[in-house]
């Protein structure tokens, strides 16, 4: 399993990055009435950007500690 080959920083970015798409996916799950219904708020689509944006950034980062871990 790749989170058994990843230590130190690698395994904070694992950490974060499975933190941050949780949170992207609560805050979905939460909001999904009003993306049916059409009555997305301002916030809440502030907060869907967020939390989008730093869980994609968090999958590149570790990403790229898989790539730089992978032997050539």
């Amino acid at each position: 399993e790749i989170s058994e080959c990843l230590v130190g920083s690698e395994m904070c970015i694992r950490d974060r990055c499975m933190v941050a798409v949780q949170e992207f996916g609560r805050l979905m799950g939460a909001t999904a009435d009003a993306l049916e219904d059409g009555t997305i708020t301002a916030d809440e689509r502030d907060a869907i950007a967020a939390k989008g944006y730093e869980a994609l950034a968090a999958i590149v980062a570790l990403l790229k500690a898989v790539e730089q871990g992978v032997e050539k």
